[in-house]
């Protein structure tokens, strides 16, 4: 399995970039062993357009992996009374039609609020690297607009699932931003402690008998 982290199709503006990442998975591909039998976790923090690897193996994105180590029992999470709001990046979603996977993920561990614009409809953080022609300014208003349906009914945690989209909307948001995977990685902490301390067998204390 080659899990992927950051996904972005090829536009005029990321030529270069994409031919850096190309070159770095071809000659991982080299000194990787491929086969059926073989599971590969490689996490690519960078530009990645999946569907130009012909690969014999299965690409999945890091909210679609997690989600299935959860239903597979490989990894325990707690579900808590907080909420979040997801914001769907632009090329997850709209690019590759992954909406699903990291709302159920979400909804294992906090409750999901749905927000006004969401999936389809969602809006752009602001800082996607096909918009590299908008000024600073025009940057900022898609944040702030975005930021807005968000925060609405003010939860406890934005949830992304892009690197981008947290580092932009960080830089002004009142609400905690996290990354779908720090929200899983605080559920598996919150999981064990409950286990920890009630299977700790507390000695009986002896009764003392004065004579």
């Amino acid at each position: 399995i080659l899990v992927v982290y950051l996904i972005y199709s090829r536009t005029k503006f990321e030529k270069s970039i994409v031919k850096l990442y190309e070159e770095k998975f071809e000659d991982w591909k080299k000194h990787t062993p491929i086969s059926t039998e073989t599971v590969v976790h490689k996490e690519l923090v960078g530009l990645v357009f999946k569907e130009d690897y012909k690969l014999p193996i299965e690409v999945l994105h890091h909210s679609q992996y997690l989600l299935r180590l959860i239903n597979e029992g490989k990894i325990r999470v707690h579900h808590s009374k907080e909420t979040a709001v997801y914001h769907d990046p632009c090329e997850l979603g709209r690019g590759n039609n992954i909406y699903k996977e990291p709302r159920e993920l979400l909804n294992k561990v906090v409750n999901l609020q749905s927000v006004s614009q969401e999936a389809e409809l969602g809006l752009c953080c602001g800082n996607s690297l096909g918009g590299v022609q908008l000024n600073a300014v025009q940057r900022d208003l898609i944040r702030i607009d975005a930021l807005n349906v968000l925060q609405k009914n003010n939860p406890n945690y934005i949830a992304t699932a892009c690197p981008l989209c947290k580092k932009t909307f960080v830089k002004s948001a009142e609400t905690d931003v996290k990354d779908i995977a720090e929200i899983i990685w605080l559920s598996m902490q919150n999981s064990r402690k409950p286990k920890f301390v009630h299977e700790i067998k507390q000695p009986k204390e002896e009764a003392v008998i004065e004579l």
